[in-house]
Order: C-alpha cells, then sequence, then structure tokens
C-alpha cells in the first residue's frame, strides 16, 4: 500500500520509514528545489548500511576462504599466498631477526608474521614480528642509524639482571627513606 505524501507542516515533516513527525533539518535537501527527502537521515543512513552489508555479505559468500589475505599480500607487496608461506617454511616459522616464533592465528598480535619490505624499491625482505618491524621501521631502514644503535649498546653492556639490581637498589623500601633522600623544603599550604 502506497502512502500518501505529506506535506511538512509548522516546520514538521513526516518520515515514512519510522511514522515520526521530525524537524525539516532531519531531512535532507536534494535537487535543484531543495525538497527534502522522504526518509529522515538517521533513517536513511540506517537504510544505506543495511543495505551494505547485504552486498557486503553477498560479494563474500562467493569468495573463497583466504580471499582478502590473498588481496592485500598482492596488493601490498606483489606476492603470492605461496610465496608467503614459502618465506615462513624458509625462515622455520620464526622472525628473520629474533628467535620469536610466528604464527598467524595467535591471538598475541606480536606473533603474526608482518611482511618486511624495502619502502624505497617495494622488494620484499622477508617475514617479521610485530616488535623487529616496528624497530626497523623507526629507524627508517637505515643500516648506518642501526649500526649506531648497536655501537651505543655496546658502549653500555650492563645486562638486565644489572640494571634491574641497580634500580632495586636505589629505590627505597619506605616513603620515609625517600623523603630523606629527596627532603621537601617547599610546602605551600
Amino acid at each position: 500500500m502506497h502512502t500518501p505524501k505529506l506535506k511538512p507542516v509548522d516546520g514538521q515533516k513526516f518520515c515514512h520509514a519510522c511514522q515520526e513527525w521530525k524537524p525539516v533539518e532531519k531531512f535532507r535537501a536534494r535537487g535543484k528545489k531543495r525538497q527534502r527527502s522522504s526518509p529522515c537521515t538517521a533513517c536513511a543512513r540506517a537504510r544505506y548500511k543495511t543495505r551494505i552489508a547485504a552486498e557486503q555479505k553477498r560479494l563474500n559468500s562467493k569468495r573463497p576462504v583466504g580471499y582478502h589475505v590473498a588481496k592485500g599480500l598482492y596488493y601490498r607487496y606483489g606476492i603470492t599466498v605461496e610465496q608467503f608461506t614459502q618465506m615462513y617454511l624458509a625462515q622455520g616459522g620464526r622472525c628473520a631477526i629474533c628467535p620469536r616464533t610466528l604464527s598467524k592465528d595467535s591471538p598475541d598480535k606480536l606473533n603474526r608474521p608482518h611482511v618486511d619490505h624495502c619502502h624505497v624499491s617495494g622488494a620484499v625482505r622477508g617475514l617479521l614480528c610485530s616488535t623487529c618491524n616496528s624497530g626497523l621501521g623507526m629507524f627508517g631502514d637505515s643500516t648506518d642509524l642501526l649500526d649506531a644503535a648497536k655501537a651505543y649498546l655496546q658502549q653500555h653492556p650492563a645486562s638486565q639482571e644489572q640494571h634491574a639490581e641497580t634500580t632495586a637498589k636505589n629505590i627505597p623500601a619506605t616513603p620515609a627513606a625517600l623523603v630523606q633522600m629527596f627532603p621537601i623544603t617547599n610546602i605551600i599550604h
């Protein structure tokens, strides 16, 4: 059954979707005469989202499992799923830099494989864990900066155990000891 068009009354317009009277500003103006659309913007947006979701579901049902992964690997890095799998197996399922085991199904994002590539040429170099991939990115893939960082760490050879012991010795056990170390002289009342 067709619902008759209702003209705006006192700045109010009837939305046929939600069956409510709403201010005219809640409707999209369109066309040369800037007439207001029939559904309000909220109902139009909801209908659009539903239509898009249905279209995505229809498209995804036609696509094979792993389609998006394969498409992403090819468009971002120019490699196929088979090439990705070959790299993974060639590296023994581990990061190419550190000994972390990589797993695409890992709930821990640090263990998921990341495709490392040259940002200048686009050439794929290998698979890294999130930490190593981020580290290379932070250093801008510069071997000079990485060498400088390595030299810096070698100048300061304190192991993590030594660092933990030193830190534990310097932290006072009680608040009173902390006050003795850092006396507060300027207290504002």
